[in-house]
């Protein structure tokens, strides 16, 4: 007989939606391949890339440890598993440290054993004791864990999955973005040392210098002529350094370890062979020091001179300091540029590269010089220069003829004492060039050297050298040279 009357069927609650499944739910929305929760947290180090690698690896004794939030709620007895991935680096064969988890403290699970040891990546099993939450900290030191056999950024990257074989294969299958992290890098290799001061200086010198004109550096800012010899400091610091902040994006100073994970010092880089050579023009000096308990370079020959390239010998500590050009005052003091190059010897397990440093100092003249670079006065011709001043001071100069190489005829001063009065100065060479036993090779170089400081200001002044014939009347023009401008 039918029975149309209906069955009722009970429903239990929908238990199996537990907080730890909505969470993963809710999760798995908001998550884009990045984790939810905290990030890893692993502080940067930096290791010295002049150490050399040894055949079995680098083994930092001072690297990191690694710690992460679950992210992820486990229920009591629940089992996940976590997969471990460096790039740049392996594990090592045994670890002396194991991974573990614990919640604000007390431990909240346990870990099984660790596969895949001597690779670059580890697995593990995780059980819950009950509480392990979202907020627990997993922790894994990386110190005497990890292999380096070869110089690079080395990162690393926490995967959290359902299934054992799932963590060994990686991928996206049974992955949980919940309690999973991005590549993080952590340690790289950068260059440990350089030259203290990079910029150099720029001294003056002086056009003004009672006895001979560039025969003195500024004492100061100021434009007063010093009476004294002045030494010249082209470098405040031209000393060897270990980088005193190889990441200056993150707070505090990082500097480079040495290969046993402490900051790296110069003597463990390199021997006492190591030596800082300075080039430049060095002619008007009489003595060149650099700083430290070397000692001073000696001039030879006479006069005594120094040759263009002075070298220094002696670990960085005992070369490096203030390089000083001291003058006696009455010697013209050529402009130059100063470049400096550190020749490393290397320590035992390093390997170190020389450094170059094209800014270790300069001098320039305050002066102004102006050069016709072939001047010559042929029969029937004029030779003079003109020389223009549109400032409203008088200008102190010297006329100096420089003849050519090989001609010893010339029997004229080698320079002679002149002034630039504002507005157009013409000058008649004919008492210098005619001064030559042989008229046929009346021809040089001359050389205008003006006072026109900083403060009169040089850039008031121009000139050019005019030659005319005196028979057709024609007239050639050819603005004279200031060096370093045209």
């Amino acid at each position: 007989m039918f029975n149309s009357k209906p069955k009722l069927r009970s429903f239990k609650p929908m238990s199996f939606l537990n907080k730890k499944v909505l969470a993963a739910a809710v999760g798995a929305m908001f998550a884009s391949g990045a984790a939810v929760a905290a990030p890893l947290v692993v502080t940067p180090q930096y290791y010295a890339q002049e150490i050399v690698i040894p055949a079995a690896g680098l083994v930092p004794t001072a690297a990191p440890a690694l710690s992460w939030k679950s992210g992820y709620n486990y229920s009591s007895g629940e089992v996940k598993y976590v997969r471990v991935e460096l790039t740049g680096a392996t594990f090592a064969s045994a670890l002396t440290t194991a991974p573990t988890v614990s919640n604000a403290g007390v431990a909240a699970g346990s870990v099984g054993a660790v596969n895949g040891l001597g690779t670059s990546v580890i697995t593990f099993s995780v059980t819950s004791a009950g509480d392990i939450t979202g907020t627990s900290d997993f922790n894994l030191p990386l110190a005497n864990q990890i292999v380096i056999r070869s110089k690079g950024s080395v990162s690393v990257k926490v995967s959290l999955y359902d299934q054992a074989s799932q963590a060994q294969a990686g991928g996206s299958t049974g992955l949980l973005q919940i309690g999973s992290y991005d590549e993080t890098p952590f340690l790289s290799f950068v260059r440990s040392y350089a030259f203290a001061n990079e910029s150099g200086n720029t001294v003056v010198a002086d056009v003004a210098t009672p006895t001979t004109r560039y025969g003195n550096f500024l004492a100061d800012t100021t434009t007063t002529p010093a009476t004294t010899p002045v030494a010249g400091t082209l470098n405040n610091n031209l000393s060897i350094v270990i980088r005193p902040d190889v990441d200056p994006s993150r707070p505090g100073t990082q500097v480079a370890l040495n290969a046993a994970g402490a900051p790296i010092t110069l003597t463990d880089l390199f021997t006492a062979g190591s030596s800082i050579a300075v080039e430049g023009n060095f002619s008007a000096a009489t003595a060149v020091t650099l700083g430290g308990t070397a000692p001073a370079q000696a001039a030879a020959g006479t006069p005594p001179t120094f040759p263009n390239r002075l070298t220094w010998t002696g670990l960085p500590t005992v070369i490096g300091g203030s390089l000083l050009y001291t003058v006696p005052g009455n010697r013209s003091i050529p402009a130059s540029t100063f470049t400096a190059t550190f020749t490393p010897v290397a320590a035992a397990g390093y390997e170190v590269a020389p450094l170059t440093l094209t800014t270790a100092g300069a001098i320039r003249r305050n002066g102004l010089e102006l050069q016709a670079p072939f001047v010559q006065v042929p029969p029937a011709w004029t030779s003079r220069l003109v020389v223009t001043n549109t400032s409203s001071s008088t200008v102190a100069c010297t006329i100096t003829f420089l003849s050519e190489d090989g001609n010893t005829n010339y029997t004229g001063p080698s320079s002679v004492p002149c002034t630039i009065a504002p507005g157009t100065n013409v000058v008649d060479l004919q008492p210098i060039m005619t001064s030559f036993k042989d008229m046929s090779r009346r021809r040089g170089t001359i050389v205008v050297q003006a006072e026109a400081t900083d403060a009169v200001g040089a850039g008031t002044i121009q000139g050019l050298l005019q030659i005319v014939n005196t028979q057709s009347n024609s007239i050639t023009n050819h603005v004279m040279v200031r060096p370093g401008t045209n």
